[in-house]
């Protein structure tokens, strides 16, 4: 979505910055210049993420100083870690559960 409407727009500019969440929920670019990102988010905004998909999230897109961006995309990087982190502990105390819960059974059988 993003090639599309920056390499249309504006062929041989270069982004200098660019992240996207794992669950490309967010995503934070810094363009050559000003003029650039106005453009591109004048072009992207109300569109669809994902664009073939009517009724999806509309993308928001504002400006940002680009300390902000990469202080914001470090947050989100470690609330994922932390999620996954979350994610492995429940499967790992479910698992247990499983083995305990079952383990008796096969033995008193």
């Amino acid at each position: 979505l993003l090639e599309a409407a920056y390499g249309e727009c504006y062929e041989g500019r270069t982004l200098k910055y660019f992240w996207m969440s794992d669950l490309k929920d967010h995503c934070y670019v810094q363009f050559e210049d000003v003029k650039a990102a106005h453009n591109v988010r004048e072009r992207l905004r109300g569109t669809h993420f994902p664009p073939d998909i009517a009724g999806w999230k509309r993308l928001y897109i504002k400006h940002m100083a680009l300390w902000e961006a990469k202080e914001r995309a470090e947050i989100q990087k470690r609330y994922a870690e932390a999620a996954r982190k979350e994610a492995r502990e429940i499967r790992a105390r479910e698992r247990e559960e499983y083995l305990r819960r079952y383990s008796g059974y096969a033995r008193s059988q």
